[in-house]
């Protein structure tokens, strides 16, 4: 039996079968009548329990399975069953036993060793413990772990059951999924999303299969899968297909408190989700349950639930600043900032947390930009930036797109401070760092390019070069409009229509109010067409701002009546958010 126990234990890694020794001196549960009808010896159940029942906390284990060298017999709706192979306690469920009784025949028929048919028979006891019970009776068992029926003769068929096939089943199984969620990722990473979609897909098949057995890789398995499913389709801007699945990965991750670590991580998701999605009150929730969930099992944060608690501070700040709640917003940052700088030694930050760290500070900034602090800002976009390049130099170009953002963060900072020409240094330093990433295959960066343009635009306008400015929201439009074509993203004819507004806008001043007209309706379009087909709601302020920007042109053309229509058009959507 040792001997099988080690090779079990090699075999996996989520059992760890242990040997114990335990006496029972008084043999009065040994029945060999019961009613007047004699039997063959026969282990009681009910005359077991008082002695069996405090094993697991007595053992500190799990489950345990006694071995019994009688049939088993025990009591059900009033009547006594016999000859059973296996039963669980009555007071205990994680308590069973398992009749040896002829086993070693039984063995022999099925051309196997009295082990391993041991085995054989307290596995199906585990699977169905470990299962909660979850698993139904099945009429065709041939074949199964759980093959058994009222014939004993019945058993050889389950003994003959070739375990190791069983066992490397399992052990492909998980191989694969890990692979499939690997390379899911990587087509992910490189905009590929309906590849990485279903490769996701194939993955939750696969550990959707060992759910009813609770085995825990395929429980985090699923919820991963499932999660990475839902931040591709945020990438593809089904923002509520996308939190339907972020919440199907927390509800996997809650049916076992180890994985609640990564429950944690699914919720910060799930958070950013909310606050793309406009629901800032639903967000902030979702930071706290995250939040409270480490502090339950914390006090002195790890690494690696500091970096997960600094993120739901920056979420909850940033739907704080979406409110226009700038203190608390404000509060949420430097609470963040403080738990990364708390767990460095001497100013000392572990790496890791130079992202999440980074991200507090860039946002910190942005707070400072709308109350016009904006030298302050620049200088905690210097020290974000200062993070991120020290990524890049440890880790690589992973983290380039996260300099990028940062410049583009920067250059805000510097346009509002009009210091123009840094400003478009740093959009010129994120157009190169992009158009590199770009041309080696990360295409999901075209976004983030537009972006570039689209807000060099802006710049360029408050400088006075109009011609250069209409070039770059042009290159803004094209960008986005080749974007929708070949991924249909729903962000990004958010994004498209913005640019529409912003030339608009600017063509308006130069009194070109036809063509602005054209490029207001187009926006329109856009906006109405997400706010009122698709119901996303986060896009009720554009749609508001379009209309208001249309009612001014037309007051300028003295179409009145109309220029009111949209003016009553605007107010009504601005009253829905503040309602």
């Amino acid at each position: 039996m040792s001997g099988l126990v080690n090779l079990s234990n090699q075999a996996q890694d989520y059992y760890d079968f242990q040997i114990y020794s335990i006496s029972i001196p008084d043999k009065s549960y040994i029945k060999t009548n019961f009613g007047g009808q004699e039997t063959l010896p026969q282990t009681f159940l009910p005359l077991l329990e008082k002695q069996l029942s405090d094993l697991p906390t007595t053992l500190g284990v799990d489950f345990v399975c006694c071995l019994t060298a009688n049939m088993i017999a025990f009591e059900e709706n009033g009547r006594v069953e016999l000859n059973y192979f296996s039963c669980e306690l009555t007071s205990n469920k994680n308590v069973f036993l398992i009749s040896t009784y002829d086993l070693d025949k039984h063995s022999r028929q099925a051309s196997t060793n009295l082990p391993k048919s041991l085995l054989l028979l307290t596995l199906p006891e585990l699977v169905f413990l470990k299962s909660n019970g979850e698993i139904d009776y099945h009429s065709k068992t041939h074949g199964c772990l759980f093959d058994r029926n009222d014939d004993r003769d019945a058993i050889d068929r389950l003994l003959a059951l070739d375990l190791s096939s069983l066992i490397n089943k399992k052990h492909n199984d998980e191989q694969h999924t890990k692979q499939l969620i690997k390379k899911g990722y990587e087509l992910h990473q490189t905009a590929k999303f309906e590849e990485a979609i279903k490769l996701y897909d194939e993955a939750i098949s696969l550990s959707e299969s060992y759910l009813s057995s609770q085995d825990i890789f395929f429980i985090k398995a699923l919820a991963e899968a499932t999660m990475k499913k839902g931040l591709t389709l945020r990438d593809l801007g089904q923002l509520e297909n996308s939190l339907h699945h972020i919440n199907g990965a927390i509800n996997y991750y809650k049916q076992n408190s180890k994985l609640d670590i990564h429950r944690v991580g699914a919720i910060v998701n799930k958070a950013a989700i909310l606050t793309k999605l406009s629901r800032h009150s639903e967000s902030i929730l979702s930071c706290d349950e995250g939040i409270t969930l480490i502090k339950l099992t914390s006090t002195a944060f790890n690494l690696e639930e500091t970096q997960l608690i600094a993120a739901l501070f920056n979420n909850k700040g940033e739907s704080f600043n979406k409110l226009s709640k700038l203190s608390q917003a404000l509060h949420c940052y430097e609470e963040g900032i403080s738990l990364c700088e708390k767990l460095g030694k001497d100013k000392d930050i572990p790496i890791k947390l130079y992202n999440v760290l980074a991200a507090l500070l860039s946002s910190k900034a942005i707070i400072f930009n709308k109350i016009d602090n904006n030298i302050e800002a620049e200088q905690l976009q210097n020290k974000a930036l200062f993070y991120y390049k020290e990524l890049v130099y440890e880790e690589g170009e992973t983290w380039q797109p996260s300099v990028a953002q940062t410049l583009m963060a920067k250059a805000i900072s510097l346009h509002n401070l009009n210091n123009f020409n840094e400003a478009i240094s740093c959009y010129d330093s994120a157009f190169h760092l992009l158009t590199t990433l770009i041309e080696k295959g990360h295409f999901q960066l075209k976004t983030k390019l537009a972006r570039v343009f689209h807000n060099k635009a802006g710049v360029l306008k408050d400088m006075n070069d109009f011609a250069e400015a209409i070039t770059d929201y042009d290159k803004a439009i094209e960008i986005r409009q080749q974007l929708i074509e070949n991924q249909q993203r729903i962000d990004i004819f958010g994004d498209l229509a913005s640019s529409f507004l912003a030339k608009g806008n600017l063509l308006k001043e130069f009194n070109q109010l036809s063509e602005a007209h054209n490029l207001y309706n187009k926006a329109e379009d856009i906006y109405s067409d997400l706010v009122e087909n698709k119901h996303l709601s986060q896009f009720i302020p554009d749609l508001a701002s379009v209309y208001s920007h249309k009612g001014n042109l037309l007051t300028e053309l003295a179409e009145t009546q109309q220029a009111i229509n949209y003016y009553d058009k605007a107010i009504s959507y601005y009253e829905t958010l503040y309602s």
